[in-house]
């Protein structure tokens, strides 16, 4: 009979006392159940000894042994899939789990256990893993049935869920949305791997039915981000290669399902690159995939994205690529493209990543497309700036033979348009980009000649000059008329010479209200300046009172009692906001906090919460409360991204924006910055102070109004320099009469400042109302917030949301402070230079080389799971120490509870840097059973 305690043993010795005996007793199905159990819960990420000690030991043959030789113990099986899963999810026993024969074990139980959701999960995740190693890996997996299993898991079980008691209708409901989620998640993680090796494990993909699994998952579970993300995925690595394999996704609604979760996560940058590359794949197709990807909405959606996520240039790649595809081929799909602005967003990719030769290439490739046909349409490629983008790329990349020849080809096609056109050409420099890829490029040679010709004539660089004939002589009364033509010519100067000189006044007086004006909103700006000295003075007395609250208002219990909050990640916002409700709140704000973490299959997250587990929550919460999704807060117009601080939405849910205000007060209590995303003007009104600082003339309301609509302000202050007649009231507020406003200065700043009244508070105030007494129900803060002036509101409450190279630096203790400090870090033992890599990395101020401001503030949410630095700055530094047991091809790894830095012994900074900036990337998401 089996020991049960062995479940529990840990440690490198437990491990190889396990197995040895597993190999000993293979006939004992307990023995062999409990072995697998007490390995599996070995396996977790901060154990490498016990992972190796498992390798070394044999242990991984013992596992598939011990699934092969009890197939029908459904436990035994699901710890053994557990296992594989996790040994599977490191590099480095990849292929021992695959040469053991664990994707053949996997398989098997799954095909025996088909019923069992939890094992299937298991198994889905397995597959998984073994799938993201070498082509070898993929390959074995493909062969032991894996595409199959998935498959079969993916369509068994797509409506599993677990409910909740209350009635046949709850039942139903919840049958309807609550379908296991995550089991179909995996499996879409699976496929995408094994479709991303070769042509022919890509087509097995397909024959298998992991297309339509695909398909049927992402229409199943259209609210999963990563989900979506996964298929998106999934869909671009089989729409590769074969023109029969393309229609077939494009058929099966595999455009469809990309342009669906493009619409329903358009902030998701990872969903929006991934859905962008499978819409390039599907329309690289034929016509009729082409015409079918555009039908779908894949054009507007393309165009969507690159627009909104203008900073990634791996999106702006697959946007171009996808834009160039599309724009080839049919003449009304080509304007389609051209109407769809899809020129424009070209071109503003081009400008802003001017450096990526690839980018340049492909939209030269799609300008290059679009300028084909009537010469309306070139010359809306031309107005969009795509005339000028082709030459700048042809200068910047002229060593890039193939940016060459689609760039010649783009400026060859707007050469047949107008001659307006032509002019154009000439006039940007057109015409010396020509002869400088015809010179070094003989193959552009036949391209430049023709488009030379069709600018000037066939005098172009690479046809011989003729000689000139001699001139005749005109005869004396052409020179008459042609004198008389010159008089006229002068006097037509010389009026259009006055017609300027007025034009120039009227712009000259138009530009000193325009100063006149910037001037009064500086006023504004610079009385809200922030004087360093006097905000530390003001911030540590705050602290200090904040500090003696928290000293004399919580209970006895409250000391001593923590506040366990258990999370499910798939449903963060909702069960914080549930905790935070009156009757938990108003008990328990003042106790310490205790977070747990429920994964995707309901199990709780490995970690003690020592204080970065609370962090990482309330990141997590105001990351995804600000979401569109949510309803709960709203940008300006219906693209939010133009918004700098968003404000509660007017129809939010007024006991979660009730709630929210308690959340947001014990940030406060806890010194824990909320980060950017919340406007300026929910502070002021938290404060209590909008009235008479940010209504007290227009153009404080210009300024507040600013954050969260910057378009919006910018014309209204337009207007109070040049106040436009017929405007009426109900313009600037919507509740008002339709009376004129007068064209005076002093009508339209009223006006005006009702409108920014309305904007900010009267359309919204219920929402408002809400969070504030949220905020100020068990504490009161806002005599205290309201003596800080505006800037330092906005540090208080945000933190500090943008770090120069020298700050970051400083959030770092550094192991050569000492040789003690040295020594405890230990890479000086390692002989490895890792902490001044990573120093030199972020003192780099070059956006290629080094983290640019984005990156650094990635960076210290990696570190510290903080979205902003408290304007105190941290209250314990983060420190750098060896990971031991790691090589150079780890990733480094991060104890935010600490505040540790984990880092392999790196050879290189370029390692380093390739390194944690994967992790960086990777700081929402991981995936590894616990």
């Amino acid at each position: 009979m089996a020991d049960l305690r062995w479940v529990w043993y840990t440690g490198a010795e437990a491990v190889e006392a396990v197995v040895a005996n597993m190999c000993e007793h293979a006939a004992d199905v307990e023995l062999q159940r409990d072995g697998c159990l007490t390995l599996r819960n070995n396996m977790r990420p901060s154990r490498y000894a016990c992972r190796q000690a498992m390798v070394d030991a044999g242990g991984l043959a013992a596992v598939v042994a011990a699934m092969v030789g009890h197939p029908a113990d459904l436990l035994l099986q699901r710890a053994g899939c557990g296992v594989l899963q996790n040994m599977a999810a490191y590099d480095a026993h990849k292929q021992a789990v695959v040469d053991a024969g664990g994707a053949a074990a996997v398989v098997a139980a799954m095909g025996r256990h088909d019923a069992d959701a939890e094992l299937q999960r298991y198994g889905c995740g397995a597959l998984w893993n073994m799938a993201i190693g070498s082509d070898a890996c993929e390959q074995a997996v493909v062969d032991a049935g894996g595409l199959a299993a998935v498959v079969a898991a993916m369509v068994g079980h797509a409506a599993d869920a677990v409910v909740d008691a209350g009635g046949a209708a709850a039942v139903v409901a919840a049958m309807g949305r609550h379908a296991d989620v995550g089991l179909q998640r995996l499996g879409c993680g699976a496929l995408r791997n094994m479709a991303f090796g070769s042509d022919a494990c890509r087509q097995a993909v397909v024959d298998a039915g992991g297309l339509a699994a695909v398909v049927a998952a992402m229409g199943g579970h259209d609210a999963d981000a990563e989900l979506q993300r996964l298929g998106c995925d999934a869909l671009r690595n089989m729409a590769i290669g074969s023109g029969a394999r393309i229609q077939a996704v494009v058929e099966a609604g595999g455009a469809a399902a990309v342009v669906a979760a493009m619409g329903r996560h358009a902030t998701d940058v990872q969903l929006q690159r991934a859905g962008c590359g499978a819409l390039w794949n599907m329309a690289i197709g034929s016509d009729a995939c082409k015409q079918a990807v555009v039908d779908a909405g894949g054009l507007a959606a393309v165009v969507a994205a690159m627009g909104r996520h203008a900073a990634d240039v791996q999106l702006q790649r697959y946007g171009c690529g996808a834009l160039l595809n599309m724009a080839f081929g049919s003449d009304a799909r080509r304007q389609a493209v051209v109407d769809a602005r899809g020129a424009a967003a070209v071109v503003a990719a081009m400008g802003r990543h001017d450096a990526d030769a690839e980018l340049q290439r492909l939209g030269c490739g799609a300008l290059w497309n679009m300028a084909v046909g009537s010469d309306e349409r070139i010359q809306a490629v031309v107005d969009a700036g795509g005339l000028a983008a082709v030459v700048a790329a042809m200068g910047r990349h002229a060593a890039d033979v193939e940016l060459q020849r689609y760039g010649c080809g783009a400026l060859q096609n707007m050469a047949v348009g107008s001659d307006a056109c032509k002019l154009a050409i000439l006039g940007a420099g057109g015409l010396a980009a020509l002869v400088s890829a015809g010179t070094a490029h003989p193959t552009c040679h036949a391209s430049v000649s023709l488009t030379v010709r069709r600018l000037v004539g066939d005098l172009g660089a690479f046809a011989p000059a003729a000689p000139a004939p001699p001139p005749i002589p005109p005869p004396v009364a052409e020179l008459a008329e042609a004198e008389r033509a010159r008089q006229r010519a002068e006097q037509r100067a010389q009026q259009e010479q006055e017609q300027r000189q007025e034009a120039e006044r009227r712009a000259q007086a138009s530009h000193q209200r325009e100063q006149e004006l910037q001037q009064q909103l500086t006023i504004v700006a610079t009385s809200n300046e922030l004087d360093e000295g006097a905000f530390l003075r003001r911030f540590v007395a705050f602290r200090q009172y904040v500090e003696m609250l928290l000293e004399y208002l919580p209970s006895k219990t409250a000391r001593s009692k923590p506040w366990r909050l258990k999370v499910r990640r798939s449903q963060l916002c909702r069960d914080v906001i549930e905790y935070f409700s009156p009757t938990n709140a108003r008990q328990k704000l003042f106790q310490r906090t205790e977070v747990t973490f429920i994964d995707a299959h309901g199990g709780e997250e490995e970690g003690e919460d020592l204080g970065g587990l609370t962090v990482e929550l309330y990141s997590c919460f105001f990351r995804e409360v600000l979401l569109a999704g949510s309803g709960l807060f709203e940008g300006a117009g219906d693209d939010a991204s133009t918004s700098i601080g968003l404000l509660p939405s007017p129809t939010a849910d007024p006991q979660s924006m009730n709630n929210i205000g308690r959340i947001m007060c014990r940030c406060v209590l806890d010194d824990q910055p909320l980060g950017r995303g919340l406007g300026r003007f929910v502070f002021e009104f938290l404060a209590d102070t909008h009235e008479w600082r940010v209504f007290k003339d227009v153009h404080s309301a210009l300024a507040v109004l600013s954050d969260f609509d910057p378009e919006l302000s910018q014309r209204w202050a337009q207007l109070l320099v040049q106040p436009t007649a017929g405007l009426t009231l109900d313009f600037f507020d919507e509740d008002a009469a339709a009376e004129e406003v007068p064209p005076e200065s002093a009508a339209m700043e009223r006006a005006v400042l009702a409108g920014c009244r309305h904007k900010l508070l009267v359309s919204r105030e219920a929402s408002l109302r809400a969070l504030r007494d949220g905020f100020t129900e068990v504490v009161d803060l806002r005599e205290q917030l309201g003596a800080l002036s505006a800037s330092e509101l906005l540090l208080m409450l945000r933190g500090n949301t943008e770090l120069s190279c020298e700050e970051l630096l400083a959030c770092f203790a550094w192991p050569d402070t000492s040789d003690s400090a040295a020594a405890k870090a230990g890479f000086a033992a390692a002989g490895s230079d890792a902490p001044r890599y990573l120093r030199e990395i972020i003192l780099d101020e070059s956006p290629e080389t080094g983290l640019g401001s984005l990156g650094r503030m990635r960076l210290l949410e990696w570190s510290t799971a903080l979205t902003a630095l408290p304007c105190g700055g941290l209250k314990d530094p983060i420190t750098l120490k060896l990971y031991e047991g790691a090589d150079v091809h780890d990733l480094p790894n991060v104890h935010t509870c600490t505040h540790e830095v984990h880092l392999p012994p790196y050879a290189t900074r370029q390692q380093l840097q390739a390194k944690l900036l994967q992790a960086v990337e990777h700081r929402h998401d991981g995936f590894l059973i616990e």
